[in-house]
């Protein structure tokens, strides 16, 4: 695991299982595929002085592909975020 190398932006924080998107993409209605990137550890999005462990995902859509980093932060709570531009 490293510290993040490049920025991260927050995309949101959620119970597991309900209506999330991702770029466009609803995450619990996909297969998320890791990436091979290493994880990252990032603040939790509510609670910034506690860092957890961020594995790299990726969906796969008609039109392309979605890359996100997700850690479960809380048991059936996820925090999503995806690289800056």
């Amino acid at each position: 695991m490293m510290v993040a190398e490049f920025r991260w932006t927050t995309v949101g924080t959620v119970a597991e299982g309900e209506l999330f998107t991702v770029d466009g993409a609803e995450v619990w209605s996909h297969k998320w595929l890791k990436t091979g990137d290493d994880a990252v550890q990032l603040p939790h999005p509510d609670y910034p002085a506690q860092t957890h462990r961020f594995s790299v995902y990726r969906i796969e859509k008609s039109v392309g592909e979605v890359r996100f980093a997700a850690a479960e932060v809380s048991p059936n709570v996820w925090a999503f975020y995806a690289k800056a531009l």
